[in-house]
């Protein structure tokens, strides 16, 4: 994209072209999309985070299902362990 400015001075010095603002703007909006396809390309691409985030989720429902299973038999272990108490 090839734009021309013509040399138009204001008051002996040179004005600024009405549309250099929105070349500016153009040419930044393309920078930063360039630089979030650029950021979210790379994102996808790595393997290392969908691993860590798969080892979370097996975490996590270990725990659940520990602690659902300690709730659940948390009476009898405690009724166990008393009548051992009670023995010894």
């Amino acid at each position: 994209m090839e734009t021309t400015h013509t040399s138009v001075t204001v008051g002996g010095r040179p004005a600024i072209p009405e549309n250099i603002g929105r070349e500016v703007n153009h040419t930044m909006f393309e920078t930063i999309m360039a630089s979030l396809y650029r950021a979210f390309a790379s994102a996808r691409e790595r393997e290392e985070g969908q691993a860590l985030v798969e080892y979370a989720l097996i975490l996590a429902l270990v725990s659940v299902v520990s602690v659902g299973a300690l709730t659940l038999l948390g009476g009898n272990v405690n009724t166990v362990l008393n009548s051992i108490a009670g023995s010894v």
